[in-house]
């Protein structure tokens, strides 16, 4: 059980940390489109 309520664990960070980033890349993929938007106005 211990084992079980553990890997849900292991697998629930990796999922948030896997969310964390992707966010992270969205966020500065729209920071660059930003940015190159400013330089071509």
């Amino acid at each position: 059980m211990a084992y079980c309520a553990g890997k849900g664990g292991l697998i629930l960070m990796i999922g948030s940390a896997a969310g964390v980033v992707a966010m992270g890349l969205r966020a500065g993929n729209c920071a660059v489109k930003v940015v190159h938007f400013k330089k071509n106005a």
